[in-house]
Parts: structure tokens; sequence; C-alpha cells
């Protein structure tokens, strides 16, 4: 049966007043740098409608139709009932728990940016919302009995709203899929324009905390084409061992091109916060942060002083170790995982995320996390950068430690030098402590006790590379 919409509405005149119509713009549509985001409010009732529905089988997609005048969502998560109806018609209520996406009542409101009246077909509830707070019965609209329809008359006077809109599909892309639960589809037409489809596979499990995921996309006329990501998570209790959600990283991954079998990382080029949804947060770093996050009303940012917030960086920044780690054993643990760390210690010692700088950094000096020349993984404290590849080549880790009598135990992998990955190069003498060594500093070092001690082939090499030297520096002069 319906709600009783009249008794709704006197409800809310007297909790509102009689001028929420002209109040209700001020405090709730003009929230958004971009009104477009909407789409992911949308979304995210959506989710957490589809959570609801439990472990029912059935439709998990979320289908966006515009037309000239009018947006259609529709979805198959559980229907609306009347505490839903009080939720959209309400200024800060909401039915939603700790654990789903969207915590503020408000967020509905977003529509208002670009409709005055949206209409809502659900279950039982057939009805429009006038003057944000005032819901009015109409006509059944045809569905499938599992169908939410939510109908959205643009405003007539508004002549960008159509194409907005359209732009605002297609900054979605197959990531917005990426740490969803509940939908597995995403679709979109503007009829006569453009089309979107976006799909996410089942997760793959890898291991207790990791997962490979692929997002797929095509939109109009274009190729088919996918995402993969290593997504690893880490649940986040509170008092009474309360889950409350989980914290995550996603780095992007490829196949390698030689083999087929194996994936590397790929540095992402931008990195926005995620809250289920990206945030105009920018973490600097090379892939993805996705935690419940306390944000503000808007929830495109979040709340920086937060203690929560605080709370899941450092969780974020654990997590990250342990990702890393399981990627040395893996052997996936190059310096292109690393290029994705944060290295700049400027870009985070002002920030939300330091944690993360420090306790990488703690991690890299301490633990064998990065890769070393001939295979293998070893920590700053016992590495060390030659400038050349014959100095690499030629003198091995356990020379060098009796020469500099100081514990080294292995060269960092050849791909970090002045030339290439000089980024990490500067990182791993100025954050790590690791010392660069040069043909010269090791030949001061030569000393007849360490000479005999070498076989006879060996100072043959030695030979060889005093003459490579030697032209070296001929030609620098």
């Amino acid at each position: 049966m319906a709600s009783d919409y009249q008794a709704i509405s006197i409800e809310n005149q007297k909790k509102y007043g009689t001028d929420i119509g002209r109040i209700a713009p001020m405090l709730l549509v003009d929230r958004y740098d971009d009104r477009t985001h909407f789409i992911f409010e949308l979304l995210q009732n959506a989710e957490d409608a589809l959570k609801r529905r439990g472990t029912r089988k059935g439709f998990r997609r979320v289908t966006f139709y515009l037309t000239s005048d009018t947006l259609l969502l529709s979805h198959f998560g559980k229907p609306f009932d009347k505490a839903d109806v009080c939720g959209v018609c309400g200024i800060a209520e909401s039915t939603k728990d700790n654990n789903s996406i969207g915590r503020f009542g408000i967020g509905f409101k977003s529509v208002y940016s670009f409709t005055d009246r949206p209409e809502i077909h659900s279950g039982d509830e057939d009805f429009i919302v006038e003057n944000y707070v005032q819901p009015r019965g109409i006509a059944r609209k045809e569905r499938h009995p599992d169908e939410t329809m939510i109908l959205l008359p643009l405003k007539s006077d508004d002549t960008t709203a159509r194409q907005e809109i359209t732009n605002g599909f297609k900054r979605l892309g197959p990531s917005a899929l990426l740490f969803l639960r509940h939908i597995e589809e995403i679709k979109w037409d503007a009829e006569g324009d453009s089309y979107g489809v976006y799909l996410r596979s089942h997760p793959e499990s890898l291991g207790p905390n990791v997962q490979r995921i692929t997002v797929t996309g095509q939109e109009s006329s274009q190729q088919e084409f996918d995402q993969n990501w290593l997504v690893f998570h880490r649940k986040i209790f509170v008092f009474e061992n309360k889950e409350v959600g989980q914290v995550e990283v996603a780095f992007s991954i490829q196949h390698d091109n030689d083999k087929s079998d194996r994936w590397s990382v790929q540095p992402l080029a931008t990195s926005p916060l995620v809250v289920f949804f990206p945030t105009v947060v920018s973490t600097n770093l090379g892939f993805l942060v996705q935690g419940p996050y306390r944000t503000t009303p808007s929830r495109d940012n979040i709340m920086y002083n937060d203690p929560w917030n605080q709370h899941l960086v450092e969780e974020t920044a654990s997590l990250l170790v342990e990702a890393l780690k399981w990627l040395r054993d893996q052997t996936i643990l190059d310096t292109s995982v690393l290029r994705c760390l944060p290295l700049e210690r400027d870009k985070f010692s002002n920030s939300i995320f330091a944690p993360l700088f420090d306790i990488v950094r703690n991690a890299l000096i301490h633990e064998p996390l990065l890769p070393r020349f001939n295979g293998e993984y070893i920590p700053a404290l016992q590495a060390k950068l030659a400038s050349t590849q014959e100095l690499r080549e030629l003198f091995s880790p356990e020379q060098i430690s009796i020469l500099f009598d100081d514990g080294m135990k292995g060269w960092l992998t050849a791909e970090i030098t002045q030339y290439k990955e000089s980024e990490i190069r500067q990182y791993a003498m100025h954050e790590l402590d690791v010392k660069e060594v040069t043909p010269l500093m090791v030949v001061s070092r030569l000393s007849r006790n360490f000479l005999e001690a070498q076989s006879n082939d060996w100072i043959s090499r030695l030979y060889e590379f005093l003459r490579g030297q030697e032209a070296a520096a001929l030609r620098r002069h």
C-alpha cells in the first residue's frame, strides 16, 4: 500500500515551514561546484538500494536515459517504502546505515539543480515531490515489478542542461564501478547523441585481502576497452569490534607485452581520493585510495582535521605496506610500482596523506622492498646505488661491503640511475639515505690486501674496467 502522501506533506510543512520553496535552493541546490555531481548521488542511492535488497537475485544494473526534456533513472534495488519517501522529502533524514555510501538525506536534493519536480515510481509508491519536501500521489507508471524509476523533468528554461548532463555521463568511465559492491552495470543513453555501457567483473580473489577486478566499457562508436585493477582492502572497526567498512588501494595493471600471464603496474597520471566515487581531493599518488571518509555536505570533499579521516589515512598507510609486500612476493614490485608511491616530501608535508609518506619511507628503509640488481629485494639500509653498469657488474656486494666496511648487501636495480628513474634515484639518496658509489670512490679504496684476495680472472676484468674509466675520462676532456 502506498504511503499517506498528504500526511507526510502536512508533517513536513509543520517541520520546515511554508517558505521552504524559497529557502531550499540556497541551502541545498547550490552546494556543488559541478552540478552534474547529482549523477553520483543517484548512483549512490541505487547502490544502497541494491545492498538493502540482500541476496535476492535480480538485475544489478543502473540505467540512465536522457531525452530533450527528461532524465530517467532505472534500477532494481529494494523498492521504496514510507521511510524512503520521508527520506527523499526530508532535508536531513536518511534511511541509510553507517556502511552505506550516502549518509546525508540532503544528497538526493542535488537533482534540483536540473529539475523542479522529481517523480518516483517504486514498489507501491508513485509520487512527485513538490517544493522540495511535499510528496503528492500520481498515476502508476508501467514498469518491471522490481524496478524503481526516477524521472527528472528538466527545467524548461535551462538551455545547457542536456549537454551538461551528457558531459557528466562521459566523465563517469568504467572506473566508476571499481569500488562498488552491488551495481555491476551502468548504462547511459543521451537520445540521438551518445551512449555508454560499463561493466564490472566478479572480483577474482588472489589472497586474503587482494582481488583482481576488471571493468569494461564502450562509448558511442568507440571500440570496447577494459581496465584491470589490483585492489587491496583492510576492514575498519570501531568500538566493540563493529565493522564500519574498509579502506582500499587500487593499482592499475596491464599484461606485459612479452608475457601474457604476467602483469605490471601502471602509475596513474591523476589520483583523486575516492569515497566510493571520486572527490576533488588529489592524493598525489600513482594509485587510487578509497575509504568511508567523512565528507563535507556536498560529498565531493573531505574534512581534513577530522580524527576519523586521519585514522583512515593511517590504516591506508599500513595497508599500502602490506600491498607492497604482496607485490614483492609475486615479483611484481618494480620501479613502476615505486613511481606510484609518495616520493616527494613537499607534496605531503602539509597534507592529510603525510602518514603515507612517513610509513612507506620507514618500510622501504627497513624492509626488503627495493628491487635489487640481479633479482630479489633489499632494504635501503643494506643497499647502494652504482653510478655505472660496469661498476655494478664488476664489484659484488660482498666486495663493496669489504671496501666500504658498512654491511652493504646488494646493488639497487640497474633501472635506477641518473638517466633512468631519476626521481626514484633522488628519493633513494635523499630520503632513504642510499649512497651512490662511483668508480673513483671504489678505486681509491683498492688496497694490496683486497687485490691479493681476488682471482686472476677478476684482476683481468678490473684492468679492463680501469681502461674503460680512463677512456671515459679522456672523452669528457
